[in-house]
């Protein structure tokens, strides 16, 4: 009997300590992200060739492509086209497009479609392809390969070699690095400004400039309007990013025509607006009268409450603000150019004034 309770009280001791060992273990642990800080690799970009953004996804195409948002495209002769965010229907001059009694004009030879994740998928236990750390899952194979993208919530299409070159540029977009978890500390060397209950921080490099006209001559694709030129076929370059930030009142409606433009052909660009809004529009307005916001991603930033838009989803992002003691929201749009950071720091400056 003696030898036993010895023997009990010895594995008694033992499993004690290896209790204590793991709880040891267990406080030193590091928390880790739910959902990591994206990382854009810059270099995924090729000399020559624009980034295009929507929602968490990034590609890159040549400059000479046409990039066509929200709707086919139809031209020529064309190297290359990417279509953004393609309702049902061919990429490509559909039933209609063109005038009757005329040659429907070339197909590209290499077409891209970038759409948001619709439906359920069954997807096998190992990705198809993974790019800069992306899983891909082909969907179907053939001259047109369809591939889902859900840790970017996105399905991307190919056709022809180039096409497959634009799939290698995959990243996540400057988007997903901006609404990630987590937020940065603003600069010392950053200038402060208020206006319209909202304070905010800007590199000390940028100008101001103030508004009040309300006006639906903007870009939905990259603030600023820096623009992708073409001067020749020789020479086809990006205007320089000049950043600002722009406070706005829209007191006064502009009644003048727009500058005739191509909107697909704006590079991402750097910036800050503050809409006010305190006379004329209910919100952003061009191309569709209102934007779509989400209450479920709303960020809850130093007495401000922030909620982004879900339509729209480029190189701006929108967001609509609720200021204590203001009864209507202010809208404060954020360029989303290069790694995302600048954007987030914005972001997360943002508080009431």
């Amino acid at each position: 009997m003696r030898l036993r309770a010895l023997l009990l009280m010895i594995l008694a001791l033992i499993v004690a300590g290896c209790t204590s060992s793991q709880t040891a273990r267990t406080t030193t642990t590091v928390p880790v992200r739910t959902k990591p800080f994206p990382a854009i690799d810059l270099s995924a970009t090729p000399a020559g060739w624009v980034p295009i953004a929507y929602g968490d996804a990034q590609v890159s195409v040549p400059r000479t492509w046409r990039v066509s948002y929200e709707g086919p495209a139809c031209g020529g002769p064309l190297p290359g086209l990417l279509v953004v965010q393609l309702p049902k229907g061919p990429p490509w001059c559909g039933p209609g497009s063109f005038p009757k009694g005329t040659t429907r004009p070339a197909l590209p030879k290499s077409i891209v479609t970038l759409n948001p994740e619709v439906g359920t998928y069954h997807l096998p236990p190992s990705p198809s392809l993974v790019i800069h750390g992306i899983a891909l899952y082909a969907l179907n194979r053939g001259a047109t390969v369809r591939y889902l993208v859900p840790g970017l919530s996105v399905i991307i299409t190919t056709t022809g070699s180039v096409g497959r070159l634009v799939l290698d540029t995959l990243s996540s977009s400057p988007r997903a690095v901006v609404m990630s978890e987590g937020a940065l500390a603003t600069p010392r060397s950053w200038s402060w400004y208020d206006f319209g209950g909202v304070r905010f921080a800007i590199p000390a490099t940028w100008p101001t400039q103030r508004t009040n006209l309300f006006t639906t001559c903007r870009s939905f694709v990259a603030l600023g309007g820096r623009k992708v030129v073409t001067y020749s076929s020789q020479n086809i370059i990006i205007e320089p990013d000049n950043p600002v930030a722009e406070l706005d009142t829209d007191r006064t409606r502009y009644t003048g025509s727009c500058v005739f433009g191509n909107f697909q052909e704006y590079a991402p660009g750097e910036g800050v607006q503050v809409d006010a809004r305190v006379q004329v529009g209910q919100g952003p307005t061009f191309p569709n009268p209102v934007y779509r916001f989400t209450t479920s991603q709303c960020l809850s930033l130093h007495g401000l409450t922030a909620c982004p838009a879900i339509s729209l989803s480029y190189s701006i992002l929108v967001l609509k603000v609720t200021v204590p003691g203001r009864n209507k929201p202010v809208f404060v749009s954020i360029g989303l150019a290069g790694n995302g950071v600048v954007a987030r720091t914005i972001l997360y400056s943002l508080k009431a004034a």
